[in-house]
């Protein structure tokens, strides 16, 4: 019984660790994104 709650433990572990990583990393293309259509805009108001 102890091992299954581990193996549960663990698994819910790693299932948020990745889901955490997946979340920053789509954040840090977004922001490249972001600024990379902000440098868009101020040329094409020039």
């Amino acid at each position: 019984m102890a091992a299954l709650s581990a193996l549960a433990g663990g698994v819910t572990a790693a299932w948020f660790y990745r889901k955490t990583l997946t979340r920053l990393h789509t954040a840090s293309l977004e922001q490249t994104d972001s600024n990379f259509r902000t440098g868009e805009s101020s040329e094409d108001e020039i």
